[in-house]
């Protein structure tokens, strides 16, 4: 059912602002009647009533640290690197414990940025959603 409905609403959303979508019931009439479902209206894309977005304080700081154009993700790549060239060097050493470690905290970091690129995928389709950035392929 949330299928259902998850598929005509993102149906409805590629049709142009003011285009209004039918949607059908499926409800079953009674053998012994020949009527038709009534159509329900759907709107198409809702459009704000207002230039300003009320959000609050916690997305507002989601917004600014994993929104569209942030440093957390190359920083945290950067950070990856360095540990990973910092356990090369210790292998060159061949100090083998320092190594190790230093693979732990590239294992650490690399997670760490790939949680950060999840959320700024996150962030950044709420940030589509409430209009805050453009959607490039929304026709």
């Amino acid at each position: 059912m949330a299928l259902l409905s998850y598929l005509s609403t993102a149906s409805s959303a590629l049709k142009p602002p003011g285009a209004a979508a039918t949607l059908k019931r499926t409800a079953r009439a009674p053998a012994a009647r020949n009527t038709k479902p009534d159509p329900v209206t759907i709107p198409a894309v809702a459009e704000p009533e207002t230039d300003t977005v009320n959000v609050s304080y916690l997305e507002s700081v989601m917004f600014d640290y994993f929104g569209k154009d942030s440093l957390v993700i190359p920083l945290g790549c950067f950070v990856t690197t360095v540990v990973l060239c910092s356990t090369f060097v210790e292998f060159h050493k061949g100090n083998k414990r320092n190594a190790q470690i230093f693979m732990r905290a590239r294992v650490v970091a690399q997670g760490v940025t790939v949680a950060c690129m999840m959320t700024s995928l996150l962030v950044q389709q709420r940030q589509k959603a409430l209009g805050l950035i453009p959607d490039m392929y929304n026709y």
